[in-house]
């Protein structure tokens, strides 16, 4: 459903996007998603969807208390900070 509204929507908006996906798929949905006409907003809560479309030159921007900010470095953030974290326990 994703790929197909990137090919024929006017605008693109999934909440929870890394939900239910392999982390390959979400790797190749965003590559998919960079050469997009139609404008994308991900709702995520994971560090590693956000790193990723950074990576792929997409604006990243965290919301809290009623307030948006744009989020250029991961470390920067406690929330983040924590996840890379546990993820540091794998390796």
């Amino acid at each position: 459903a994703i790929e197909a509204a990137l090919e024929t929507g006017d605008f693109v908006a999934v909440e929870n996007f890394e939900v239910g996906l392999h982390v390959d798929y979400i790797a190749d949905l965003l590559e998919k998603m960079e050469g997009a006409r139609a404008p994308i907003v991900l709702e995520t809560h994971s560090g590693l969807v956000v790193k990723g479309a950074l990576r792929h030159g997409f604006s990243a921007y965290k919301v809290e208390g009623g307030r948006a900010r744009a989020v250029a470095n991961l470390a920067d953030d406690l929330l983040f900070r924590r996840e890379y974290e546990y993820y540091q326990l794998l390796v």
